[in-house]
């Protein structure tokens, strides 16, 4: 059994999104793997490139609880 990698509370920063004439959506993230967490959470995010993973972007700054109320209502 094949155990997928889980990513979260990953703070990172967005450094560009661009959509390809394929249509394909590109994110480019970065981030700072300076302790153990973040290491291994970039590790996972590795793993992860290797097939289809869900995402989920919320903001990491004070709007974060108006995000999270946003969403529960929807």
């Amino acid at each position: 059994m094949k155990i997928t990698p889980i990513v979260s509370d990953y703070p990172v920063e967005i450094k560009r999104i661009v959509t390809t004439s394929e249509g394909r959506l590109q994110v480019v993230i970065e981030t700072d793997c300076a302790d153990d967490d973040g290491r291994l959470q970039a590790h996972r995010l590795l793993e992860l490139q290797r097939g289809t993973a869900l995402l989920t972007l919320i903001p990491g700054n004070n709007e974060v609880s108006a995000a999270k109320e946003t969403q529960s209502t929807a």
